[in-house]
């Protein structure tokens, strides 16, 4: 909470209509950065959120250069329709969303298979990928089927891991033992893959303003 409120000026309770609904597993960032989320509901009603967080959020120029909101259940609810190019595929939602995604070897050691995840929508400002992607799928599939184990193994429109891939314990664990000069150094390794994703998320807004023409 006091990250969100130095980045966003979220305010924090207990005078902000927030409820502390639940704390996720740590995750790890490609970076090797350990993140270790918490979930709040806005206690409003749904036609008062929004305009809620429009007139409170206030982004940190130091930190932030967007704030938007993405429809959970969307995350979720895409097309099975593939079209693959290289190692990338892409599935079409009603919603506008289009998901896509890239397999690599995480530079842990040693190193292990990973599915970064995106979604690009012309209402975000960038896509969603990697850890927040990793986040916000987990998070919608437990407000989905419930708070268990199961519902991060629910099928849902595209596969949520890529074969060989270790569960998050287990990258988590491997992440922190290694030592910090050496997590920096396979942090590095990682950035060189931006370049990469830069492109593929251009092209996905790209693909969702031409379905917007043609509809």
């Amino acid at each position: 909470m006091r990250e969100a409120f130095e980045e966003v000026s979220l305010p924090l309770p207990p005078t902000s209509p927030l409820l502390h609904l639940t704390t996720l597993s740590a995750y790890t960032s490609r970076t090797l950065l350990i993140v270790v989320p918490c979930v709040y509901l806005l206690l409003l009603p749904s036609d008062q959120a929004q305009d809620y967080l429009d007139k409170t959020l206030v982004g940190n120029p130091d930190e932030v250069e967007s704030i938007f909101t993405c429809d959970l259940a969307a995350l979720l609810s895409l097309d099975s329709e593939e079209q693959t190019t290289e190692r990338t595929t892409r599935s079409h939602s009603s919603s506008s969303y289009i998901y896509s995604y890239i397999d690599f070897n995480w530079p842990l050691d040693p190193p292990t298979p990973y599915r970064l995840h995106s979604f690009a929508s012309p209402s975000f400002s960038s896509a969603i990928t990697g850890l927040t992607a990793d986040i916000l799928i987990d998070t919608s599939s437990i407000a989905r089927f419930g708070p268990s184990e199961e519902s991060l193994t629910k099928e849902i429109g595209f596969e949520r891991v890529m074969e060989g891939q270790a569960g998050w314990e287990e990258i988590v664990k491997r992440a922190l033992s290694m030592d910090r000069g050496k997590r920096e150094g396979r942090g590095e390794v990682v950035q060189k893959r931006e370049e990469k994703e830069v492109r593929l998320n251009e092209i996905g807004k790209e693909e969702v303003r031409d379905e917007a023409v043609e509809s």
